[in-house]
C-alpha cells in the first residue's frame, strides 16, 4: 500500500470518528430571563416574564421563581410592583397615564438580587388623513386595493408597520405591499413571518408618504381592519431580526448571534407602541 493511499484511509477514520463524536455531544445552554412587556396608549401595561433557552419552543417556557419582583416604571416617578407565585408568568398593571412620548421602563428582581431590566417610551401617534378602498385583480384573483396616505412628522427617523386583521382580529396572510418603503426594509431579511408590512421614512422624513396594499378578498369574506403601527427603534430591529432567525431551522437557543434584544441580564423585548386602526365592513 502506498503512504499516500495510507494517509487518505488515516484521514478518512480521523473524520468518520470525529462525525461519531459530534453526534453524541449534549449541548447545553443555561437558561436566561425572558421578559416581553409593549405598552400602547392607554392605561394598560402586561408584562410577561419566565426563563427558557429558546425564544421559539413554548414547551421550554418555564415560570420564574416564587418571589421574583416585576416592577413598572412611569416617567421615572411612578412606581407599579408585583411579585410572582412560581407558577404565572404574565402581569398586569392598569390605571396607568401612558401618552404619546412617555418613558417607563421594567424590572425583573429575582430572589438572588439579580435584576433583568429594559426601559422604553410611547412613539408619536401615526398621522393618517386619508384611506382609500377598491376592488381590483390580481393574476385572476380578486383582491381589495386599500391606499393610505401619511404624513410623516419630520423629527428623525420613524418606524411603521401597515398590518391588516381580518374580523377575528388575526394578521390577514398573503397581503401583497408593493411600494418601495416595504421593499428597503425588507431588504436584509429573508422572510417576511414576522415583518408584515414593515417600514421607514428614511427618504421621505417630513414628508407625504402614499401607501398601497392588496388584501385577498377570500382571506377577508366579511369585516377586517387595517392598522398602521408607530413602533419605536427597539422594535423595528427586533421584527426585522426575528424575521432572518425563522429562516433557518436550527437556531433554537440564545447563543445565535444577530438576536435583537434591549434587555439587559436578559432576552426579550420591551417597546411602547402607538397604533391607528380603521374597520371596514366586507359585506
Amino acid at each position: 500500500m502506498s503512504r499516500l493511499v495510507y494517509i487518505l484511509l488515516l484521514l478518512a477514520t480521523v473524520l468518520v470518528s470525529a462525525c461519531e463524536s459530534d453526534a453524541n455531544i449534549s449541548i447545553r445552554v443555561s437558561p436566561q430571563t425572558v421578559v416581553y412587556a409593549f405598552a400602547e396608549i392607554g392605561n394598560e401595561c402586561e408584562i410577561n416574564a419566565y426563563q427558557s433557552v429558546s425564544y421559539t419552543d413554548k414547551d421550554q417556557y418555564r415560570p420564574l421563581a416564587k418571589g421574583t419582583k416585576v416592577r413598572l416604571n412611569v416617567n421615572l416617578n411612578t412606581q407599579y410592583e408585583a411579585v410572582l407565585d412560581g407558577a404565572s408568568t404574565k402581569v398586569k398593571f392598569n390605571g396607568l397615564d401612558l401618552t404619546p412620548n412617555t418613558y417607563f421602563s421594567v424590572e425583573v428582581e429575582k430572589s438572588d438580587g439579580e435584576s433583568t431590566y429594559a426601559s422604553s417610551r410611547i412613539p408619536p401617534s401615526p398621522n393618517v388623513f386619508m384611506v382609500g378602498t377598491d376592488t381590483t385583480l390580481i393574476d385572476g384573483s380578486e383582491y381589495i386595493a386599500c391606499t393610505l396616505r401619511l404624513l410623516d412628522s419630520g423629527h428623525g427617523d420613524h418606524f411603521y408597520q401597515l398590518i391588516a386583521r381580518d374580523k377575528w382580529n388575526n394578521v390577514v396572510n398573503d397581503v401583497i405591499y408593493s411600494d418601495i418603503f416595504f421593499e428597503e426594509a425588507k431588504a436584509n431579511m429573508l422572510t417576511e413571518t414576522n415583518s408584515y408590512g414593515l417600514f421607514t421614512n428614511s427618504g421621505y422624513i417630513g414628508r407625504l408618504m402614499i401607501l398601497h396594499c392588496y388584501i385577498p378578498v377570500k382571506n377577508v369574506p366579511e369585516n377586517f381592519a387595517l392598522e398602521l403601527y408607530q413602533q419605536t427603534y427597539e422594535h423595528y430591529c427586533y421584527l426585522q431580526s426575528i424575521a432572518v432567525h425563522e429562516a433557518y431551522i436550527l437556531l433554537p437557543v440564545f447563543s445565535q448571534n444577530g438576536l435583537y434584544t434591549n434587555v439587559y441580564n436578559g432576552i426579550g423585548l420591551v417597546s411602547g407602541v402607538n397604533k391607528w386602526r380603521l374597520d371596514f365592513s366586507n359585506e
